[in-house]
């Protein structure tokens, strides 16, 4: 069904997103499927989020057919689940991926059959579209936030897209995840970097 292909489109930057947010050498790999789409054939998912999130180890292109056999070569299997009871919206896809450095867990949902959207990182409630270069910054909760990132992206000629936010009031943690017009270059990474509320910053391409 279309909808399994959009769920593998998601998943595949869901994949590459997590690459890059989660550094460190693989350990476990789980994905989670909820709702309606864990009624349907779901492998082109699992094998799309797969390619995503193996892709920068290795020079030649991954694909559909070779992914699986190179993943278990570097000792890398998805334990996959399927929960037909939806939770907060109609169908999700969720995968959690542990390294030897640190643990996230990322849910996209295909909202209307044709708009894909982050939901969720690490627990974070925040939208995101999953398109273009994205910027992932992991912050302390305080006010000047927003306009601290909105003000170095503007210096250095890069235009905010979209911006979405997430918050744990109880930790004082919050997430921002921007999409950008264009890659930030190492000195305004360096810059954000430097902001004294920011504790991990990530820049992913997703297109």
């Amino acid at each position: 069904p279309p909808i399994v292909k959009q769920y593998a489109e998601l998943a595949l930057r869901i994949g590459t997103l997590v690459s890059t947010i989660a550094p460190g050498r693989i350990k476990d790999v789980e994905v989670q499927y909820r709702g309606s789409i864990a009624e349907m054939a779901v492998e082109p998912v699992t094998l799309g989020f797969a390619i995503g999130l193996l892709q920068r180890h290795f020079d030649m292109p991954l694909n559909m057919v070779n992914v699986a056999v190179l993943g278990k070569e570097r000792g890398i299997s998805i334990d996959e689940t399927k929960n037909t009871e939806a939770k907060d919206v109609a169908a999700s896809f969720s995968a959690k991926v542990i390294t030897d450095k640190v643990t996230r867990t990322v849910t996209g949902s295909v909202f209307g059959g044709t708009l894909p959207r982050i939901i969720e990182i690490d627990g974070f409630n925040v939208e995101m579209t999953p398109q273009g270069p994205v910027l992932v910054i992991y912050n302390d909760d305080r006010p000047g936030v927003i306009g601290s990132v909105g003000t170095i992206c503007g210096r250095h000629n890069i235009n905010i897209c979209t911006m979405g936010v997430g918050q744990k009031p109880a930790e004082q943690k919050a997430i921002l995840a921007v999409s950008l017009d264009k890659e930030p270059d190492a000195k305004a990474i360096e810059e954000l970097g430097k902001l004294d509320f920011v504790n991990e910053i990530y820049v992913c391409k997703l297109d």
